[in-house]
């Protein structure tokens, strides 16, 4: 076995995105560290072939006290419709996309694994992107996504419009829309508390060498969400899938406000939402027709948006009042219905 296929053997588990691998050299100390962006890689120069994937690898020094050489294992199997694995070649940029440079001719020594799905690359040097495209037609990598966004609107019909562009499809069935929630009750070093979930699901183009626009508004938001994250899950018509980078949006809070709660009339709990716009105390209380408190609803500090369920299940039926108050001053108070 060659030096270059020994490289194969420094393979994680699968799933893994890819491997950098500093080589021996008692002079150099840190690491180096790779990033994939399923982003297209930029090619002002056109030094790149038509059949590009859509993603951009990035190799970046972490502590390093030299410049070291290094070797690179890539992982293609998230990356749909490669018809022919030994047509494929990998790409250097050490200008950020300016130019480009086939690794073998740079003097790296490649090796392909079409049953494992990697590339490795030996001895390469500098801290670089790199890209994977193939010139073959039977290698049509899916969909080259030029812009992914996502804006947010408040107001009385709040929602989140997501925006996507692709320069060109190859048997491109759809795209699924997901979202992430970020708890605002969570601390905030935790930024993500909730799991990816399809909220739809939009039909692809095929197959074109058009530029395709595509547009979807989310109207049904978490409420007790500060943040949100969007991602694009890219279906190919082989069965495999390509997920985008997230984007996130900010949900602000202008005003304390009680928002309706539901279900009203209730029978035996309820949602209590409501809203300050800084970190500060609040009170929310359930009063009956005298006036006299018959449950504490929230007491303690809280920021942005939140919810809270009440239990109604041992009051008797009737009319009751929920008073919400913000640093000290009644703010808002709301009407409940209580029925058996």
């Amino acid at each position: 076995m060659s030096e270059a296929d020994g490289l194969l053997g420094y393979l994680a588990p699968s799933g893994f995105e890819g491997l950098v691998l500093l080589r021996a050299n008692a002079s150099t100390t840190g690491s180096l560290m790779l990033t994939r962006s399923e982003i297209a890689p930029s090619d002002p120069g056109g030094e790149l072939p038509d059949n590009v994937a859509p993603f951009t690898w990035t190799v970046e020094a972490n502590n390093l006290d030299s410049a070291p050489t290094y070797d690179l294992v890539v992982e293609t199997s998230s990356i749909g419709g490669i018809g022919d694995f030994d047509a494929l070649q990998l790409y250097k940029s050490d200008d950020g996309g300016t130019t480009w440079h086939r690794v073998d001719n740079l003097g790296g020594i490649l090796v392909r694994d079409a049953d494992r799905g990697v590339i490795a690359v030996q001895d390469l040097t500098g801290f670089s992107q790199f890209a994977l495209g193939s010139s073959e037609a039977s290698n049509p990598l899916p969909v080259e996504l030029a812009a992914f966004e996502a804006s947010y609107a408040s107001g009385e019909q709040e929602r989140v419009t997501v925006e996507w562009e692709t320069r060109s499809e190859t048997n491109n069935t759809g795209f699924n829309v997901q979202r992430r929630a970020a708890d605002g009750s969570a601390p905030p070093s935790s930024s993500e508390t909730g799991t990816w979930m399809t909220i739809a699901q939009v039909d692809g183009a095929g197959t074109t060498d058009e530029p395709q626009s595509y547009r979807f508004e989310d109207t049904d938001l978490p409420y007790a969400a500060d943040s949100l994250r969007y991602r694009l899950r890219q279906l190919d018509a082989d069965g495999s899938a390509t997920l985008s980078d997230p984007v996130t949006v900010t949900r602000t809070v202008d005003q304390a406000e009680l928002l309706p709660t539901y279900p009203n009339p209730t029978r035996t709990q309820a949602t209590v939402r409501y809203a300050v716009p800084e970190r500060q105390a609040v009170r929310i209380e359930l009063y009956d027709v005298l006036g006299r408190r018959v449950q504490t609803v929230a007491d303690g500090r809280a920021e942005g948006r939140t919810e809270h369920t009440m239990d109604v299940s041992n009051l008797a039926s009737g009319t009751y009042f929920l008073r919400m108050q913000a640093d000290g001053r009644t703010t808002e108070t709301q009407r409940i219905t209580v029925v058996r």
